[in-house]
């Protein structure tokens, strides 16, 4: 709830007293305008969302207030706040007209939908998108769960200006549209501009098979000749299955979720794993070898950073590195991210990452020449 009369923040605790986010809000001529930002990749369950709507309803009761605007990245945040008459494109912010409003019950705020009507909120988010729903036979359906660890798993197809791509993933009453239209709409942006070798990426699956992923410790992976993607992204049941399996191992400490660069503007968490492990790929197909293992990759975003080899940015926390490699190791978290130091290869698909969403830095500036020297953009 809003925490006093001058506040301008609320703060969103879960069932054991921690805080899992903050809103806060102006006001701004005759709407009310909230930012909601969470600390971690998962962390919100339904529970806590309903908990947001009622404070921003409170605070929407205001004299004179027309309108609610909501800024914010958080999948089922804004799948509930859609459900609460929230309305928006794709990534932007959503609003709400007619500030007085009682949130809906918990039986039902999450609206009940079928693949008919899946497809058609996809295409909706997807202008000129064609949304195609298969849900295959028996022994398909089994051969997903297999493969999956869940249930209720359909091949989703998008098609845009003779641009096709497709996924595995959870297609069933408790999706959200939203954040699995933002993995097909950054799938088919990086398929367009890597039209020559788009179709050596291997398959995109949504899947919790592997423990990593039920246990939250990975968001996404590269091998096994696809990519997979943890579910909770565009599942609200895989979501909860994960935190109620975190916070029942250890109901006091919340583990912390490694997350990688946090989304850049308005991207999801879901469009920054999905073009981090595209970029995996992507650093395979650049002629013999990985990209990220190349002396010209690594004296270009050394060159970018102030030193001779990005390998030395990489060493800047080993004891005893000289200084100018602790400033190039600093200055390589600041403009990409803590996990770009891991090794060459994570570094990689991070970069592309940072670079697919638009951040500006010297580094994605020399990626982007790279870029352009081994993958010539389209026509």
């Amino acid at each position: 709830m809003p925490d006093g009369p001058g506040s301008r923040h609320i703060e969103i605790a879960d069932d054991h007293s921690q805080v899992v986010a903050i809103a806060t809000w102006e006001f701004v001529e005759d709407d009310v305008r909230f930012t909601v930002a969470t600390g971690r990749t998962f962390a919100l369950v339904r529970g806590d969302v309903r908990r947001l709507m009622v404070a921003m309803a409170q605070v929407a009761q205001a004299p004179g207030i027309v309108g609610v605007w909501l800024r914010a990245t958080d999948p089922l945040v804004r799948t509930m706040a859609r459900a609460h008459g929230f309305e928006g494109s794709l990534r932007s912010d959503l609003r709400r007209v007619g500030a007085s409003w009682q949130p809906a019950d918990a039986d039902d705020e999450w609206p009940s939908r079928d693949r008919d009507e899946i497809a058609r909120g996809l295409g909706d988010l997807l202008a000129g998108t064609v949304i195609t729903i298969e849900p295959g036979g028996v022994l398909t359906r089994l051969a997903r769960r297999f493969e999956t660890g869940i249930g209720g798993s359909s091949r989703v197809i998008a098609a845009r200006e003779g641009t096709r791509v497709q996924v595995v993933a959870p297609v069933g009453p408790d999706v959200m549209i939203e954040s699995l239209a933002a993995a097909l709409d950054t799938m088919l942006t990086i398929f367009v501009r890597f039209a020559a070798v788009a179709r050596h990426v291997p398959p995109v699956v949504f899947g919790m098979a592997a423990i990593d992923m039920v246990e939250g410790r990975i968001s996404g992976q590269a091998t096994g000749g696809r990519i997979t993607i943890n579910p909770a992204h565009v599942s609200v049941g895989a979501l909860e299955t994960l935190i109620r399996t975190e916070t029942d191992s250890d109901p006091g400490a919340r583990r912390t979720f490694r997350a990688s660069r946090k989304p850049s503007g308005r991207y999801f968490s879901v469009d920054g794993v999905v073009a981090h492990e595209i970029g995996h790929s992507i650093d395979h197909l650049g002629g013999n070898g990985r990209i990220a293992d190349s002396t010209r990759f690594r004296q270009s975003i050394g060159a970018a950073l102030g030193v001779e080899s990005v390998e030395l940015a990489l060493r800047g926390r080993d004891p005893g590195a000289p200084p100018e490699w602790q400033r190039a190791q600093r200055e390589l978290v600041e403009q990409i991210s803590d996990y770009a130091t891991t090794n060459g290869v994570e570094l990689f698909a991070e970069i592309f990452k940072a670079w697919f969403e638009g951040a500006e830095s010297p580094v994605t500036l020399a990626f982007d020449g790279l870029m352009a020297e081994w993958f010539p953009a389209p026509p």
